[in-house]
């Protein structure tokens, strides 16, 4: 009886496997379908800065962005920071990660997403930096403060940092929070909190979601690290990696100051800040918040300069 279980559980854990490298290939061919430079191309770009100068206008008026996001994606955490710190409005609209069924009629199958104009028509914009680059370059210059942060856009200091942010800060978050598959079990909890996706779905989107992400921090990640960055976890552990990455953006980026931009955030600040809250809510973020008392208190001011009612999380789409 003991090795028919055995047996019986076997043959799922390998039926189990077998659906995640497929639906893992499926999401591949999906998300190489189309390039993010094509599916921007194909907006109609006239009526699309139209919307993008009524999103930012301080006047108001403009329907809320829709944003399509997974709550755990460090890309949606910098356009979110974004929006938030520029208090553009927005509604916020969770995408299964595994089938996304959210997205499926939009023609692009990854996310961040920006969606203007009402739901059934209107223009997109999509890949985090090209969002933060084009809806920066309609921030109304009357601002003094846009002309500022407009300015420190090609600051090549600020460039540094925002690749940083976007290359070596995102991957070593990756390898942290997917050490084991019950790790990235925990990573897979915050569907909890969102009614939009159904319980089964919830234990589908766990059972293969977490996997998938343990594997992909294995075996594209890592090798991601190990080339770039020449990391090797059995040297330096995964938790120290980080914090020592997290040390150079407190020691080399802020320098003493309030923020990498001085006395406000750049896009810099917002685009590090933003990585960082895709873990918010994990044990690695606590951690790390208590370990360096400059980023502690540099997220501390983060969050003020990004508290807003400008958001709110929407059923449908």
């Amino acid at each position: 009886m003991f090795k028919r279980v055995l047996k019986v559980s076997a043959g799922g854990v390998a039926l189990g496997l077998v659906g995640m490298g497929g639906i893992y290939q499926m999401r591949l061919k999906q998300n190489s379908s189309v390039s993010s430079d094509d599916f921007n191309a194909m907006q109609d770009q006239k009526l699309l800065r139209q919307h993008m100068e009524k999103a930012v206008s301080p006047l108001g008026g403009a329907e809320p962005l829709k944003m399509y996001r997974y709550s755990t994606c460090p890309f949606c955490g910098k356009v979110k920071a974004f929006l938030d710190y520029h208090k553009i409005a927005h509604e916020c609209i969770e995408v299964e990660p595994i089938f996304k069924s959210e997205i499926q009629g939009n023609g692009y199958y990854k996310v961040p997403q920006l969606r203007f104009g009402s739901k059934s028509k209107g223009p997109f914009l999509v890949d985090s930096d090209v969002i933060v680059d084009r809806l920066s370059e309609v921030l109304p210059d009357k601002d003094k403060n846009n002309k500022e942060w407009k300015k420190q856009m090609l600051d090549p200091e600020v460039r540094k940092w925002r690749e940083y942010a976007r290359e070596r800060l995102v991957r070593y978050l990756v390898i942290n929070i997917n050490t084991s598959l019950l790790e990235s079990w925990r990573g897979y909890s915050y569907i909890d909190e969102h009614d939009t996706i159904a319980p089964h779905n919830k234990i589908f989107l766990k059972v293969l979601g977490a996997p998938v992400m343990y594997f992909v921090s294995k075996y594209k990640t890592l090798p991601a690290l190990a080339k770039g960055d020449g990391y090797d976890p059995s040297v330096v552990p995964p938790t120290e990696a980080l914090r020592n990455v997290l040390k150079e953006w407190a020691q080399e980026g802020l320098r003493g100051k309030e923020y990498q931009g001085g006395q406000r955030p750049s896009v810099a600040d917002i685009e590090v800040y933003g990585v960082l809250q895709s873990i918010r809510g994990h044990h690695v973020y606590d951690e790390i918040v208590r370990s360096i008392p400059t980023v502690k208190k540099w997220l501390n001011n983060m969050d003020t300069q990004t508290s807003t009612n400008t958001s709110r999380p929407a059923n449908k789409n």
